[in-house]
């Protein structure tokens, strides 16, 4: 991920965030657990380098990475879409819960949410904001595909797609590949 993002920061010549986006092919193959602890080693190494790296749990059905690191954070995603247009560093930060690595989690809803109660201007605004406030932002988007997150796919300078090896993830994969 580290050469990716230097390879296409470099041919870019920009120093802006970078937004990295995590699909699966289905749910339940322990993409959210490899992400999160993506996220802690990238933070830790990004730490001795100044920067700050943020994930965002946007499968507001079924995330839980926050949960898998042993966090119970008192906001959520909803904070922010809600508080659209006000959107500043101050309410972002207070938003995130950070991890003892110094990964800062925006966490999914406590509740489940209907994946289409979110726009794509909201998220894409929360996500833009993200990656100019913190060095690197992970997105882990859910299974099903929504207007908004074919947005921030279509945003994202990196995408990571997890599948496990079975004919029925293979062929969800492709498809979603094409």
């Amino acid at each position: 991920i580290r050469a990716q993002l230097a390879k296409k920061k470099h041919s870019s010549g920009t120093a802006s965030g970078k937004v990295v986006s995590f699909i699966k092919s289905s749910g339940g193959i322990g993409a959210t657990a490899l992400m999160t602890q993506l996220g802690i080693g990238f933070a830790e190494k990004e730490a001795k380098a100044g920067r700050e790296i943020c994930l965002i749990d946007l499968d507001v059905q079924f995330g839980d990475a926050a949960f898998q690191l042993g966090m119970r954070p008192s906001h959520s995603i909803f904070d922010l879409v809600d508080a659209s247009g006000r959107l500043d560093s101050d309410l972002l930060r207070a938003t995130t819960s950070v991890h003892s690595s110094g990964l800062h989690i925006v966490a999914a809803p406590s509740e489940m949410m209907p994946l289409d109660s979110l726009s794509s201007e909201h998220l894409i605004e929360v996500v833009e904001f993200a990656a100019r406030e913190f060095g690197t932002v992970f997105l882990d988007l859910p299974s099903n595909w929504t207007n908004w997150s074919l947005s921030l796919l279509a945003r994202s300078d990196l995408v990571v797609l997890l599948t496990e090896l079975s004919i029925s993830s293979l062929h969800r994969a492709k498809r979603q590949l094409e």
